[in-house]
Parts: structure tokens; C-alpha cells; sequence
């Protein structure tokens, strides 16, 4: 269930924060968003900017050619992590969550995050849930078929977890099925469905693990709904037909 409390104090200083980012452009700058072709986290970014038509330049790095080491891009996320949008000289916002927000912010996309405090409050929890409950146990199943870490066994004794996580999406944040709604708030989505649906992406190469029918309806809805989706996932999509390849 939704968190009553971040309902209630949804106009907090994180949302007055992002406000403030939005109205800091320096004039005639357009933003630049530095990200990783296979990465999920910048997928979900570069779809909410092509979907609401967003003014921001998309840079992709190559972490192989050490693109995210550079002393020039570690000056501007000392975490070199994708995605990071540069949205004034030498200043950045990173973490995809924060930039889905800043990016809605920036583009006024009302449908993707409403100002409207239940409704944006309803976002906020379910990116939150989907950090610290969600994506850790996701990690753990997906990273090792992915090469980003973590041995095969160690995904397997994870399949239980993640598929406790996969049905407590469901009932937290759906009343049963899609006939009550199709994605967080209704019939649009959110930002936080294009988090979701290209985290969920990261199952699909899991060789053993089989995901809810629910999650699989929900991404093929998601693509139905924001065409733009296909052309942003190209990376990730080349870099499993890569992986099985290899694996041959």
C-alpha cells in the first residue's frame, strides 16, 4: 500500500529541489544526458525525452573505451555512473530516478508526473519502493547473465526473492488486473512505468527464471503505449544478441 506520510509531505524539499534545478538553465544551454547504450537506467531516461519531445542532447559513453573515466567526466560525476545530465556548465544531476523527475520537470510533462500531490506523491512511492526493495533483488538474478557481476548461483538462489518482488508490484500498486488500470496512475504512465518497464528488460536474458504474466503484460502494454521505447532499448537488445553469441 502507499505510503501515507510521503503523500502528505510529497511538497517536500526533494520535489522544491527539482523545481529549482528546472529554473537554473543557464540561457541558450541546451542539457546534455551522458548515457550507457545497455543500461536500463538509461534507457527509461532517453525514452521519457524522446516521448514528451524533451530539449535535451543524448550522449551515449562507451564504458569499454573508458568513457566514464575521463577526468573531465569524473569531474562532473565523481561516481561515473550513466545516466548524468548536465544541465548548466560543470554541474550535474545524477541517478535515474532524479533525472526521470528532472526531465519531466524540464519537458512539463503533467501526464508522465503530475503536480497534483496525490498523484505525483503515488509516483514518488512506487520509484522509491523500486530502488530499495525491487532493484536490489533484481540485480542479483540479472546481473550475472548480464556480465555486470555476481556468479550464475548466486542469480539462481535469488529466483525466490525476486519473483515475491514481482507479485507485491502487483498488489501494491494495481487493484488486480489491467482492468482497473493500466500503469501506476491509470491509463497514461508515469515516470515511474518507464523506470519499471525497462528494468524489468533485465529479466528477459535469465536463463531458468521465468517472470509473472502480469510484468509480462504490463512491458508489452508499456510498448504499446510509448512506441519510442523500441528505438531506446536498441542498445540492450544488441547487447543480449551479443551475449548469446558468446555463449555458443
Amino acid at each position: 500500500m502507499f505510503c501515507c506520510g510521503s503523500i502528505k509531505n510529497v511538497k517536500g524539499k526533494h520535489i522544491d529541489a527539482v523545481k529549482t534545478l528546472a529554473e537554473k538553465h543557464l540561457p541558450g544551454m541546451t542539457p546534455t544526458i551522458f548515457t550507457l547504450a545497455p543500461s536500463a537506467n538509461s534507457i527509461c531516461v532517453v525514452t521519457l525525452i524522446n516521448h514528451i519531445k524533451a530539449d535535451f542532447t543524448v550522449k551515449p559513453l562507451d564504458m569499454t573505451k573508458g568513457e566514464t573515466r575521463t577526468p573531465e567526466f569524473l569531474a562532473l560525476n565523481p561516481n561515473h555512473g550513466c545516466p548524468t545530465i548536465e544541465y548548466a556548465k560543470g554541474k550535474a544531476i545524477i541517478e535515474s530516478n532524479a533525472c526521470l523527475r528532472y526531465v519531466a520537470t524540464v519537458g512539463k510533462s503533467e501526464d508522465t508526473y503530475p503536480s497534483d500531490a496525490i498523484e505525483r506523491g503515488r509516483v514518488d512511492s512506487a520509484l522509491d519502493w523500486g530502488l530499495s526493495s525491487l532493484y536490489p533483488k533484481l540485480a542479483k538474478v540479472c546481473y550475472p547473465s548480464l556480465n555486470f557481476g555476481g556468479t550464475l548461483e548466486e542469480g539462481k538462489a535469488g529466483f525466490a526473492d525476486l519473483t515475491e518482488q514481482l507479485e507485491l508490484f502487483q498488489k501494491t500498486f494495481f487493484a488486480d488486473d489491467f482492468k482497473s488500470n493500466k500503469f501506476i496512475l491509470g491509463d497514461k504512465p508515469s515516470i515511474a512505468d518507464f523506470k519499471f518497464a525497462a528494468i524489468f528488460r533485465l529479466m528477459e536474458p535469465v536463463v531458468g527464471f521465468e517472470t509473472t504474466q502480469f510484468v509480462k503484460d504490463y512491458v508489452k502494454a508499456f510498448g504499446a503505449a510509448v512506441p519510442e521505447f523500441k528505438e531506446a532499448s536498441a542498445g540492450f537488445d544488441g547487447y543480449v544478441t551479443y551475449l548469446a553469441s558468446q555463449a555458443k
